[in-house]
């Protein structure tokens, strides 16, 4: 009987101790991707000199067009890439303006947490307005901010909610 005890006292550890490791992890790649967000994206406000200066700044290094082609589609731009312990991670500047980062792991409402944590608070005389839409397996969500009614940029974050997806979320920010 006290084997038995002992086998589930175990077993509830292992369980404890695992999810608390799997949480920490998420923690991690969603401070990672916001961090990333927030360094190379926002702060540049799309200038490409600045994006390409906090890539590299970060760990970043520009890929060769034949690759960075899949994430620009059909735009003019560039891409970086890192692959990290906390995943893999893909920054696009498009010359329209638009810096987008591309993660390929973690936990989406993990992520989109810690952004949304970094939306500015009313205090700063800047507001923003939430839109949700979903598509099939993607939901997305606009955050336009903007002082006085009048919209400065906007903030996109893409999920997807399919299993085992090759690229777990898009966040992308644009000067209006």
């Amino acid at each position: 009987m006290k084997f038995i005890r002992l086998k589930i006292f175990v077993f509830m550890l292992a369980i404890i101790f695992g999810s608390k490791l799997v949480y920490a992890n998420e923690a991690v790649e969603s401070l990672f991707s916001t961090k990333a967000f927030l360094n190379i994206c926002v702060s540049s406000r799309g200038n490409p000199e600045i994006i390409n200066n906090q890539a590299k700044n970060m760990g970043f290094i520009q890929m060769p067009n034949e690759y960075a082609a899949q994430f620009l589609k059909n735009y003019d731009g560039r891409a970086w890439m890192i692959n990290s312990s906390e995943g893999k991670f893909v920054i696009t500047q498009l010359n329209n303006g638009v810096c987008s980062l591309f993660i390929n792991k973690g936990n989406p409402t993990e992520i989109q947490k810690n952004l949304e944590s970094w939306l500015p608070p009313k205090s700063t005389g800047l507001t923003y307005k939430k839109e949700m839409s979903k598509d099939k397996n993607l939901t997305t969500t606009n955050y336009i901010i903007s002082k006085d009614g009048k919209a400065l940029e906007t903030w996109v974050y893409t999920s997807s909610s399919e299993k085992n997806a090759s690229l777990v979320a898009v966040i992308s920010h644009q000067m209006n």
